[in-house]
């Protein structure tokens, strides 16, 4: 399977996009671009992929808790990816070796995956966080104390 950001053009396009959603306040369920809207994560990875044409539609979020991950070990956002997206992704553990344009599973201190991001960058990735809004952080390290917990790789379909 081919990695959909395989082509330069394609990954100038990710990071112009990913930039676009930069200082976005936080806004759970919203999916509206620029410091007058509001975006949660996985709204915003969805608007970004499927702006750059990784996802064919945009479906709607399941309804959640924002601390949905300290109570419960199912991920409401692997199983959203699995049902809607799993043509457009190839899922990957924790260990393999991270690509601009993978779309990160996040474990925010936790049971489960519940938080996504959008590497668009080496070492970069983008997401929208509670009480701080779109933002990029670095990969190195433990982010706000977010762990890794599965990659998303997106493929030409």
């Amino acid at each position: 399977m081919t990695p959909f950001y395989s082509i330069e053009s394609r990954l100038e396009g990710l990071e112009r996009e990913c930039k676009s959603w930069l200082k976005t306040p936080f806004h759970k369920g919203s999916r509206a671009k620029g410091p007058g809207g509001g975006v949660d994560c996985v709204s915003l990875v969805q608007e970004i992929y499927f702006s750059e044409g990784v996802i064919p539609e945009k479906h709607p979020l399941p309804e959640y808790k924002i601390d949905w991950h300290k109570h419960n070990a199912n991920s409401l956002l692997e199983d959203f990816i699995e049902t809607y997206y799993k043509n457009c992704f190839l899922v990957l553990e924790s260990d393999a070796p991270v690509l601009v344009g993978d779309l990160l599973g996040l474990i925010p201190k936790g049971k489960c995956i519940h938080h996504a991001g959008v590497v668009h960058r080496p070492g970069m990735f983008v997401h929208a966080m509670q009480r701080r809004g779109v933002i990029e952080s670095h990969m190195n390290g433990s982010t706000y104390g977010l762990e890794l917990g599965r990659i998303f790789r997106p493929i030409e379909q």
